[in-house]
């Protein structure tokens, strides 16, 4: 499945990264009553070794979506990519085939921790809210809100920097978040050869729903 093996693979080049650095910082993030999270290394000390992502930022209406998703915790990072990767690949993709059902774009998620124990939330947008739910499985609406997209290319261990412009963004514009942000997955890091793709090539969105401060 195109967008299981695109998020297994991001996740762990993340988990990777937070495993050898054991830090993450949002400062700016800390002033808004909601706080963002982004499971992300330290992005000064990681900026300064990497080439700088490109970011473009829009403002937008979300469309509305439904969302089949489950959630967990983990007291290590290395617990957190196994239990996302058994929840795509296991709990959603079979509850998804039992009810003859299909992803309609690539895996979102919501990081609710920055630090263990590690909360979040994964799952695909579905075309309808199905009949009936399995244990573990939910699902919820979104979009139709006011929102920023961040769309991030390059090394997805520095998407903090991205949490940091839509966060200065928004301070200057006089503007709130509503929610906490999440992040969808839209592009596949490995090619039709099964090669890694240059990740400046490679697309992530964020997305932070806000309302105008009066």
């Amino acid at each position: 499945m195109k967008f299981l093996l695109l998020f297994i693979i991001i996740l762990y080049s993340c988990m990777i990264s937070i495993g050898c650095k054991n830090k993450s910082s949002h400062p700016s993030a800390q002033k808004d009553s909601i706080k963002l999270h982004a499971p992300v290394v330290d992005t000064l000390d990681k900026a300064r070794q990497l080439k700088a992502p490109v970011i473009n930022i829009e403002d937008t209406v979300t469309a509305k979506q439904f969302i089949l998703y489950t959630n967990d915790s983990a007291t290590n990072m290395a617990s957190v990519s196994k239990k996302i990767e058994t929840s795509l690949s296991g709990t959603l993709l079979s509850f998804l085939k039992a009810n003859k059902m299909k992803a309609t774009g690539p895996p979102m998620a919501w990081y609710k921790t920055r630090k263990a124990p590690y909360f979040f939330e994964i799952g695909f947008p579905v075309a309808k809210k199905p009949a009936k739910l399995s244990k573990n499985i939910f699902t919820r609406e979104i979009g139709a809100d006011s929102a920023l997209v961040a769309h991030f290319f390059g090394p997805y261990e520095i998407t903090g920097i991205a949490y940091e412009a839509l966060q200065e963004r928004l301070s200057s514009q006089n503007r709130k978040a509503i929610a906490i942000p999440y992040e969808i997955y839209v592009s596949d890091p490995i090619d039709e050869k099964g090669n890694v793709k240059n990740p400046y090539k490679v697309q992530t969105d964020i997305v932070m729903p806000y309302k105008k401060i009066k």
